[in-house]
């Protein structure tokens, strides 16, 4: 009779919980950035704090609108692009329309 082995597979999403919670203004200019990096016009507009501390927008960009969730913490512990020096594990996730993603894929999302 062959032993039989049991694994377990653990899911998980560096980034998505809680954030420090931060000013308005600072979520304003992370936004401001956002869409700079997006190199499209879009309009914004601010709605809420969400349960998990981020920053609640309206985007409006190429006809749509989007829900964006935005930590209000300073712009290099949020703007994830890949570079060399960058962990991925030390950034915090945006949300669009309900699921979440590091600001590089963000931006390939709303491509």
């Amino acid at each position: 009779m062959a032993a039989t082995k049991k694994t377990t597979t653990i899911y998980i999403n560096p980034g998505s919980g809680k954030v420090k919670s931060g000013s308005k203004k600072q979520s304003e200019e992370n936004m401001k950035q956002f869409i700079a990096d997006l190199g499209v016009e879009a309009q914004c507009e601010f709605l809420e704090i969400d349960d998990q501390k981020r920053h609640v927008y309206k985007l409006s960009i190429k006809k749509r609108t989007h829900e964006i969730k935005m930590p209000a913490i300073p712009l290099k512990d949020v703007r994830y692009l890949g570079h060399s020096g960058q962990n991925i594990w030390d950034f915090p996730r945006l949300y669009i329309d309900g699921s979440s993603w590091i600001w590089k894929y963000a931006l390939e999302v709303l491509s």
